[in-house]
């Protein structure tokens, strides 16, 4: 991120050339604004009011604005590559989408009017592909992007699609210097409003405008207020890898040019120090669940994770949607990692996730009976060379389950082991020639001892 788009741990009051025209070398704000409602499916009444009123607000903060009401594909990309050519100048670029959006296998689609979707196939040649935004932009390479999506209303055209799926799909190939908002979480649907504007859109007008935010202190505090306005249904979510701070106006800056004024929170929403003032606050809780996940912090560290943010929410309101969804993906992103360390063989990692799971969750007996499991099954090791006893030669057993066995007169066989009964030491080795040894291992480890599948005698002592 160039130096005249973000200036490093520095100050609001510090950030004269964050805002256009004011101070010295005021950098350049491109913005990119598209709100489609005349959709032959499902049409919808907010959007080209939320472009129009976004495209205003960002004039006012010194964005030089494309605006596009009711777009079909063709202008859509016509005005994508428009913006692009401009965002090679240099400075901030904003993309902001109001209308309907989908995801498809993982990707995520904006509809353009008179868009022909009859089929999941059609979806990729009908629609603009939320990753040629992104690509434009890392093409540009101007340092700062700001993706803003009010684009996760119902959608009308998934009955019938095997993949399509509620909502947007989180994106995470963004390049550096990018923050993208999505109007709420990944596969839920954000309300189109009864008002001129969505309630996403809406909040978002009135933050963006207030002097010395932040873009971070923005969006939390549009989470928050929405978040308290629909009892939680709807929760916007952020992803961000800005390497500095940009103010969309500055501390003592005002859009009109008048000295700046207090920033005053509306009740319920969030604002900066609102987690030292009221940090047992349901929303503020909220706002910092999300970060969390955003971070990979699920269970860890304690005290400032995920899952015990919204554990205090869910104390107070435990049906609040908005938490119980956090806390699920939360618990399936610890699941899944836990999985994923057993994959590569790293039980130690498995037993510690699968520790503080129950350590969270005592209740749940499973994460008990896991991480005792793998510790049991640590325990019962048998990779080593071993020597037969019922039969001359030499026996190699690996750890990953693979055994060579080399004997008289140079014949060798491979098996596989596998454990039986961890509790009772118990063990099995398959081998190529047809025999299974059905073995016990002895609480020294050194012998292994037992019979084959047609009942004679079978035992190996380790190799010391």
């Amino acid at each position: 991120v160039s130096p005249e788009n973000v200036k490093p741990a520095a100050g609001p009051g510090d950030q004269a050339d964050a805002f256009p025209g004011r101070g010295s070398a005021p950098e350049r704000r491109t913005a990119l604004v598209i709100g489609n409602g005349s959709y032959g499916a499902g049409p919808l009444k907010n959007p080209v009011n939320d472009a129009v009123a976004m495209a205003a607000q960002l004039e006012k903060l010194g964005f030089s604005v494309i605006l596009k009401k009711n777009a079909d594909l063709r202008t859509m990309d016509e005005a994508l590559a428009e913006f692009g050519d401009r965002l090679k100048r240099g400075g901030v670029g904003l993309f902001f989408f109001a209308g309907h959006g989908l995801q498809a296998q993982g990707v995520n689609y904006l509809v353009p009017i008179r868009a022909r979707i009859g089929r999941e196939s059609d979806i990729k040649y009908e629609t603009l592909d939320t990753g040629k935004v992104l690509d434009e932009m890392a093409n540009a390479n101007n340092g700062l992007n700001i993706v803003i999506l009010d684009a996760c209303r119902d959608n009308p055209y998934s009955r019938g699609f095997r993949s399509a799926a509620r909502g947007l799909a989180i994106v995470s190939n963004a390049p550096v210097g990018t923050f993208i908002s999505y109007s709420t979480g990944p596969g839920n649907v954000a309300r189109d409003g009864e008002g001129r504007n969505s309630p996403y859109t809406q909040a978002l007008l009135s933050y963006m405008n207030e002097p010395g935010l932040t873009i971070e202190q923005v969006f939390k505090g549009v989470r928050a207020k929405l978040g308290r306005e629909t009892g939680g249904r709807q929760i916007p979510w952020e992803l961000s890898s800005l390497q500095g701070e940009f103010y969309f106006v500055p501390a003592g800056r005002m859009p009109d040019g008048q000295e700046t004024r207090p920033v005053v929170a509306e009740q319920g929403a969030f604002a900066p120090g609102d987690r030292y003032r009221d940090p047992g606050g349901k929303s503020v809780q909220l706002a910092l669940a999300q970060e969390a996940f955003h971070e990979k912090k699920f269970a860890e560290p304690k005290g400032e994770n995920t899952i015990e943010y919204v554990k205090r929410v869910l104390a107070d309101d435990p049906e609040n949607a908005a938490a119980l969804s956090l806390e699920k993906r939360a618990v399936a992103a610890c699941e899944n990692e836990a999985e994923f360390a057993l994959s590569r063989k790293d039980e130690a990692r498995a037993v510690a996730i699968y520790k503080r799971l129950f350590a969270l969750y005592p209740e749940n007996k499973k994460y008990l009976e896991a991480f005792v499991r793998l510790e049991d099954t640590k325990a019962l090791d048998i990779s080593g060379s071993w020597r037969p006893e019922h039969v001359s030669g030499k026996v190699v057993i690996s750890s990953d389950g693979r055994c060579v066995y080399r004997g008289f007169l140079i014949v060798t066989l491979t098996g596989t082991w596998t454990r039986t009964d961890v509790r009772q030491r118990k063990v099995a080795i398959a081998w190529s020639h047809g025999f299974t040894d059905y073995l016990t291992l002895s609480a020294d480890g050194k012998k292994l001892e037992g019979a084959n599948n047609v009942g004679d005698p079978v035992s190996f002592v380790r190799d010391q």
